[in-house]
């Protein structure tokens, strides 16, 4: 029973929702209805019904500097020109602006005049081509001026040069003297010589009618190097060539760089003799060593000594480089 009830309670609310929902959209359509015909309904009666009779118009006026002519109206248009309106506004580009009404009348169309015909001219007027002008040549002035100057007293009339008077009085001239210049010559006292690696040796250059400073420069720089004066120092051995300029003139040196070397290169000697080993073309204090100092030995200044059987090579250090003698004990 209880399951009925629920049930039956549930079926009736749901009967009430849909009863209040119905009058709701009832309600709406009616209202909806009635604007309709509130609308369809309206008709207005009457319009307003307003023409202007005078439209305002902004239009320019320009205002005349010089006065109108008013010409009267001829019999034939009198009669015709009743409604013409008397003021005709005057249109042009200015910066004065003024609101005219315009007039709504209308004008009657005046009477048709035929146009007078034209007369052709009875002479005609051809163009005439334009002539160069006439050119005239230029004359000039060719009289002297008679208003002597008064800075200069030799143009002052009367005036008479003093030697005119005395012909001893004439001004000594004297020459200038024209000096033409010289052209700039470089000499040397040789034009080739040698050094040795590491040894040096100075360019005597004789330069006339020089300008500015003498320059040397050399083309080879890993064989010879020459100073801003001429000094020309060896680097090794090979030939390098010495350019020297001065004011355009050039000239040329060959230098030719040579190793030193040892007066002896080979020597045999008995057991307790001496000989001596120099060096020509050293540079500065060569040092010396033996290679077997039982066989020969040698000093600081060269000189060596046999001390028994055997070979044995003295070496020598000069000017950077290693130079060598074979020595051979009997």
């Amino acid at each position: 029973m209880n399951k009925l009830y629920k049930k039956l309670s549930i079926v009736i609310s749901v009967m009430l929702v849909f009863s209040c929902v119905f009058q709701i959209n009832a309600r709406a359509l009616e209202d909806f209805i009635q604007t309709e015909d509130i609308t369809e309904s309206y008709e207005p009666t009457e319009y307003p019904t307003i023409i202007p009779t005078e439209y305002p118009t902004i239009i320019p006026i320009e205002y005349p500097t010089d006065p109108i002519e008013i010409t009267e109206p001829s019999e034939s248009t009198s009669h015709n020109t009743t409604n013409v309106p008397t003021e005709i506004p005057v249109i042009s580009e200015t910066d004065n602006l003024e609101i005219m009404p315009v007039s709504t009348e209308t004008t009657a169309p005046t009477e048709w005049t035929e146009p007078t015909e034209l007369t052709e001219p009875t002479e005609i007027f051809e163009p005439t081509e334009p002539q160069p002008p006439i050119q005239t040549s230029p004359t000039y002035n060719t009289e002297e001026p008679t208003i002597p100057c008064i800075s200069d007293p030799t143009t002052a009339p009367g005036y008479t040069e003093p030697w005119e008077t005395d012909p001893t009085n004439r001004p000594i001239v004297t020459p200038q003297l024209i000096v033409l210049p010289h052209k700039t010559t470089i000499s040397l006292s040789s034009s080739k010589g040698s050094v040795y690696v590491k040894g040096t040796k100075q360019i005597k250059a004789t330069v006339k009618y020089g300008r500015g400073e003498t320059t040397y420069k050399s083309l080879n720089l890993s064989v010879a190097k020459v100073s801003s004066g001429g000094k020309i120092t060896g680097v090794k051995k090979g030939k390098a060539i010495i350019v020297i300029k001065n004011n355009g003139a050039v000239t040329h040196y060959t230098i030719t760089v040579n190793n030193p070397k040892l007066n002896i290169t080979g020597k045999t000697i008995r057991k307790g003799k001496t000989f001596t080993i120099s060096v020509i073309g050293k540079v500065g204090t060569p040092k010396f060593s033996s290679t077997n100092k039982r066989v020969a030995k040698v000093n600081s200044g060269g000189k060596v000594k046999g001390k028994k059987r055997g070979k044995c090579y003295i070496n020598v250090k000069t000017n950077g480089i290693k130079l060598r003698c074979k020595v051979k004990v009997k």
